[in-house]
């Protein structure tokens, strides 16, 4: 069976109102391309309000100066370590994750948009195997990176090369979005 993850602006307490109505498995709260510059602090206003069951996770940009790293702790621990890192390029980007959570386990998706995150993929699966939960494949922004349309025949080998390396390393693999 295949798992349903569905994400949810943080700026919009509507639908966050609504989360035990949506048919999902996993909620993702997003405070990154879903949140307008000027909605970030009230996303994460709205967010440290409500509580999430264990099946949430939090997107959270770490390198758009949104938050600062005070604001960065505290949310990964409203979500008891529970986040997904978008835009990843490297093992830098996890590891700023690390310190940043401090002693909080962490349980992360990582979102691969662009080729330098699948190219560094496998030597960050290995480095930081215990705190990686899966890979998720950003198809939509990976094709805008790579400069081509988003089509099977373009995605597959990509697709692929993740499966591949979540397999390898025991751990979810997250397909891309679909708008339905």
């Amino acid at each position: 069976m295949i798992d349903s993850y569905f994400f949810i602006p943080g700026d919009k307490p509507k639908y966050l109102n609504k989360i035990k109505d949506f048919n999902a498995d996993f909620f993702v709260i997003d405070l990154e391309d879903s949140v307008s510059n000027n909605n970030k602090e009230i996303a994460m206003n709205n967010i440290l309000d409500f509580e999430f069951s264990e099946q949430t996770f939090l997107r959270i940009p770490l390198y758009d100066n949104s938050y600062t790293e005070n604001q960065i702790y505290r949310l990964i621990k409203k979500f008891n370590g529970n986040i997904v890192l978008p835009k990843f390029k490297s093992s830098n980007d996890l590891e700023r994750l690390v310190i940043l959570g401090g002693e909080i386990k962490l349980k992360i998706i990582i979102l691969i948009e662009n080729p330098l995150g699948l190219i560094n993929l496998n030597e960050t699966l290995s480095q930081y195997n215990e705190s990686i939960y899966g890979i998720g494949f950003g198809s939509h922004d990976f094709c805008a990176e790579m400069g081509f349309s988003h089509t099977y025949e373009n995605l597959d080998h990509y697709k692929r090369q993740l499966i591949l390396l979540s397999k390898a390393y025991d751990k979810k693999y997250i397909d891309g979005v679909d708008l339905n």
